[in-house]
Parts: structure tokens; sequence; C-alpha cells
């Protein structure tokens, strides 16, 4: 019995370890801004670093400092080209932005498309309503679903995932650099959570799960009692710090120990 025992132990265990490895080795694309970027912004390490300690994924960033999703669309073209050249498909984009085009004031927009159009539907013409996508760069709506609508075109294999922006605290960057904490609306009148509920729509629509960081990590920079998780209490309550990334790195952590790759 002792030995069943010890036995059924040893297969939970084993089985627990299985799960967590399941993505070691697998190639993942970071797509994102500053949060992101290899350089480390007021970080020593990054959060998909923190991950690939974990999990023993294989990441190659492309993020880069000050990005929005528009400027994203050539990162994902970097990682389509990577693709088409070492002939591996990736395993799973990671794309973690957002909260520069909320800064940017870039209008919102709307993910459909909407108008009468006759089709047939049962042998007969009908006059129904039909929505498309919009792709208007100049809205945050129109960048994402182009963004998405390149994932779902070139990476057909691959496990995709959102990252929600997590919540700002104030920075000063310089003296024509300042932003105010997420309390207050850009300039078009919008606040954080509006561009996060529109990525959430594009994820719907385009099939992408987004993992909503913004609650997951429970980050909290405008409060004093998370200054040792930012990276400046003075000037720079945006950017986490290790402690920080490492919270993100667990949120992401915790999705992907419950997904199985593709392949």
């Amino acid at each position: 019995m002792k030995s069943k025992t010890i036995l059924l132990a040893l297969l939970l265990i084993g089985g627990i370890t299985m799960a967590q490895n399941r993505w070691a080795g697998k190639k993942v694309a970071i797509i994102g801004d500053s949060i992101s970027d290899s350089t480390r912004v007021g970080t020593t390490r990054c959060w998909w670093e923190i991950l690939s300690d974990s999990l023993q994924i294989v990441p190659t960033c492309y993020a880069r400092n000050g990005a929005t999703i528009l400027n994203m669309h050539g990162q994902m073209e970097k990682a389509r080209l990577q693709q088409e050249q070492s002939g591996e498909a990736w395993d799973l984009v990671i794309i973690f932005g957002g909260t520069n085009d909320f800064n940017a004031s870039v209008p919102l927009g709307e993910i459909y498309a909407v108008k009468e159009e006759t089709t047939n539907k049962d042998g007969q013409e009908h006059t129904l309503l039909h929505r498309s996508y919009t792709t208007d760069n100049a809205t945050f709506a129109g960048r994402v679903n182009n963004l998405l609508s390149a994932v779902k075109t070139h990476f057909p294999e691959a496990r995709v995932l959102m990252l929600s922006p997590i919540h700002r605290g104030f920075a000063k960057f310089g003296e024509r650099n300042v932003q105010p904490d997420e309390l207050w609306a850009n300039n078009v009148g919008l606040f954080l959570d509006d561009y996060i509920h529109c990525l959430g729509q594009a994820g719907r629509a385009w099939a992408v799960p987004m993992l909503d960081t913004h609650i997951h990590t429970q980050l909290f920079p405008i409060y004093n009692s998370y200054d040792a998780h930012i990276n400046r209490v003075d000037t720079d309550r945006l950017h986490p710090n290790v402690k920080g990334h490492h919270h993100i790195a667990l949120s992401v952590q915790g999705y992907l120990e419950h997904t199985i790759p593709l392949k």
C-alpha cells in the first residue's frame, strides 16, 4: 500500500513537471514597447527573460521603446521574415502594447464597419446587415485589426497572446514629456480602460485571447505602497523594475501552464 502511495505521488509530480515544461524549447516572438524592450527600460531583467528561466522558452524580442500598435506592424514583419528565413514556424507570438497609443491620444475607432448589403441566403437574395473589419491606421481599432490580420495570415501554427497594458503611474522624462497617471484622460477624452476594452473586442473578433495583465499582475503604481515595484518613485512610476517584471512574468506563466502548444 505504501509503495502504491509513493508511486502515485511520483506520477503526480511527473505530471506537474510535464505540464510546466510543455513550453520548453518553444520559439516565442515578443512584440511590444518599452516594457518588453531588450534594452531593459527601468529594470535589470525583462518579464520575458524571467519567463524564459521558468518555462525554458526560446524568446526573440522585437519590442522597441515608445512603440505604438502601428509601430508593431514593423516588428511583426521582422518576425515573419525570421520565420521565412529559418524555415521554422513560431510556437508563440506575444503582443504587449497599447499604452503608448493611449498616451499619444490615438482616436479609438470601431472594430467593425456595419452596413446593409445583399447576399444569397437560402437560395434567395436578401438585404442584411454585414460587417467588415476596419483598417484605418489613424484609429486604434484599425491598427489592432491590421496587426491581428497579419498574425492570422502569417502565423497559423502559432499560439498568439495579447497582454493588456498594465496600470500607469506618473512619469516625467523631460520638460516636454510629462505623463499624468491613468486617472487623467488623454487629449481626446479617453481613459486607458477604453483602449483595453478595444483590445478585448479585437481579441474576440480575431480569435486571439487577451490576458488582462491590467488586473492579473496586481501592479498599482498609483499608490506609494508599490514603490518597491517601479523604476523611480519621483519621475518614472510608469515602468516596473525587476520586481514588477516578476509579477508580469508570473501572470503570463500562469496562463501558459494551462495552454497547450499547437505543435
